[in-house]
């Protein structure tokens, strides 16, 4: 039976409030990638098209699982709850349903997060893994299922694999309000152009053959490199005065936090002066403590932000748990307040303000 280490967090900041829930399936031992061990679970993950800066064949992306129901469709769009700074979406699992899933680019497969869930459909799973996490509590045994049909909204995936653990890990109802059955991650991001407009509570999916949306000057447009299937954008990052840094950060929708920064991934890189010393949430291992502070500046393409409220971890919360080289995240709690388009077919991220956030930003010459 394979080991997998599961690193949870669930921030709950007094200063800045922000939840976060970021599934990392990373191995033990010798940093094996986890995609050594699940075989073919993670598709395409380490295809030299996806870490080329130039634009990859769409014939890469082909074999994707998720496609639309009707042959000539490009587009669908459809309303999501934002629930807890995080997107959720009506999903029917072979054909039982809606059950209430996360959308996450922060986890490379797709997991049941509810056991009684997988015990329902009768899913049948292959592989067992001992999941644990950074501490010492004891592993929870989760699976790998067999075939699943996903559907959502004009958009099936008539053969997904997912990971189920065995016992529920998150109270997400008591934390979020609704009971949350799963999490969809690369699989669906990689599939589709993902248009997300917070405003309106609405995403829409466009296939990536089909031509780009439309943009104008409004829209900056940001590199995405995808790395261990996972999708990171650099950017310049001022903690204190007016000193920028470029920074690596993970682009991760299942974060409701809006930036975190890992002391010790950049020599460059220091504490606010302003700051407070702050539980930032529990993981399997228990407290995750650190500090809380807004930074100087943020700069995403051609808009900056000021005074971001901003979590720092202790280094020591880290410790073996990220195999891919950054310097934090960028949540959910920074990204919906721009109508953004993640868009892996062409390694690019798009934002526009939205009206009503629109004056917290400075547009700078690039």
């Amino acid at each position: 039976m394979a080991t997998i280490s599961l690193w949870l967090r669930l921030f709950e900041a007094p200063v800045a409030t922000f939840r976060q829930v970021v599934f990392s399936f990373l191995c033990l031992g010798a940093r094996r990638s986890i995609c050594g061990l699940l075989g073919g679970l993670f598709l395409l993950v380490g295809c030299p098209a996806f870490a080329s800066a130039a634009p990859p064949d769409t014939e890469v992306f082909l074999d994707s699982p998720f496609r639309f129901k009707q042959a000539n469709q490009k587009r669908v769009s459809m309303e999501y709850k934002s629930q807890g700074n995080l997107l959720v979406i009506p999903v029917y699992l072979n054909g039982k349903g809606p059950y209430n899933f996360l959308l996450d680019t922060g986890i490379a497969t797709s997991v049941i997060t509810n056991p009684k869930l997988g015990r329902h459909l009768g899913v049948q799973t292959t592989k067992s893994y001992s999941v644990s996490g950074v501490g010492k509590k004891a592993p929870v045994l989760a699976h790998r299922t067999n075939s699943v049909r996903v559907e959502f909204a004009g958009i099936e995936a008539p053969s997904m694999h997912f990971i189920v653990v065995s016992k529920q890990v998150v109270a997400f109802e008591a934390l979020m309000g609704i009971q949350i059955h799963g999490i969809l991650g690369f699989d669906l991001f990689r599939s589709f152009i993902v248009s997300i407009h917070p405003t309106q509570g609405q995403i829409t999916f466009t296939d990536p053959t089909a031509p780009r949306p439309a943009t104008d000057e409004s829209w900056s447009s940001l590199p995405i490199e995808l790395d261990d299937s996972r999708p990171y954008i650099t950017t310049n990052i001022a903690v204190t005065g007016s000193q920028a840094i470029p920074l690596r950060l993970m682009l991760d929708t299942g974060a409701g936090h809006a930036l975190s920064l890992e002391m010790g991934s950049d020599s460059r890189l220091t504490l606010p002066v302003e700051r407070q010393r702050a539980d930032l949430g529990y993981g399997f291992s228990g407290l995750i403590q650190g500090y809380l502070g807004p930074i100087a500046l943020l700069q995403l393409g051609s808009y900056q932000l000021r005074s971001l409220q901003t979590a720092f971890p202790d280094p020591h919360n880290l410790v073996d748990r990220v195999t891919v080289a950054r310097s934090g995240t960028l949540g959910f709690d920074v990204l919906r307040r721009f109508d953004f388009i993640i868009d892996y077919p062409h390694n690019r991220l798009l934002l526009r303000p939205t009206s009503e956030h629109r004056h917290q930003f400075e547009q700078a010459a690039l």
